[in-house]
């Protein structure tokens, strides 16, 4: 298992920086992001009790935490804040979130290698 992906499902640390080319192939897809509630290090507060305004909206999320940033995304279009969503998050599958949000509001889903 490749050493960025063994970490990613282990318990350890949260803070995961989005790749650059990744960003750059995002948004040459789906247009400007306007907002990143998730920055790597943010320290300026929860991004869950804050507005998430903007057209494209960014969202690479704590991986212990990801249903709680889909249920906050879900939130902020339906009353307008946010006009798109683009989440990295990994792909699990089997999980309850997985299966009651991603599969049933997703218009796209992506499988990055």
């Amino acid at each position: 298992m490749r050493d960025g992906l063994k970490a990613q499902l282990s318990g350890g640390n949260d803070d995961w920086a989005t790749p650059k080319y990744l960003l750059e192939q995002i948004e040459k897809e789906y247009g400007k992001i306007n907002h990143d509630p998730c920055p790597l290090m943010y320290n300026g507060g929860n991004a869950l009790l804050k507005e998430w305004n903007g057209d494209i909206v960014f969202i690479n999320p704590p991986y212990s935490n990801v249903e709680n940033f889909l249920n906050k995304g879900l939130m902020e279009l339906k009353i307008g804040n946010a006009k798109k969503l683009i989440y990295l998050i990994i792909p699990r599958t089997s999980t309850k979130y997985w299966n009651k949000l991603v599969m049933r509001y997703a218009s796209h889903i992506c499988f990055i290698p």
